[in-house]
């Protein structure tokens, strides 16, 4: 009951990407787990990676994340 994840995933097809150049394919997948420990008080850990291929056969990675933690008065 304190404990969450979840999991996504995304494919894009025939896009045009932000520098100009068109993009074939590209992948995304996201994942997080969130954790309450106490009433008002969570940490969550989530990660990002993703990979786009150009017509000329290119891959690009990306991968970022991030740890956030809240404490509400």
């Amino acid at each position: 009951e304190t404990v969450n994840a979840t999991i996504g995933y995304q494919y894009f097809d025939g896009f045009t990407a932000a520098k100009g150049g068109t993009t074939r394919n590209a992948h995304l997948v996201e994942g997080a787990l969130s954790w309450t420990p106490v009433t008002n008080f969570n940490v969550r850990l989530e990660g990002n990676f993703g990979q786009a291929k150009s017509i000329a056969g290119a891959k690009t990675n990306v991968a970022s994340g991030f740890v956030w933690v809240r404490r509400s008065f």
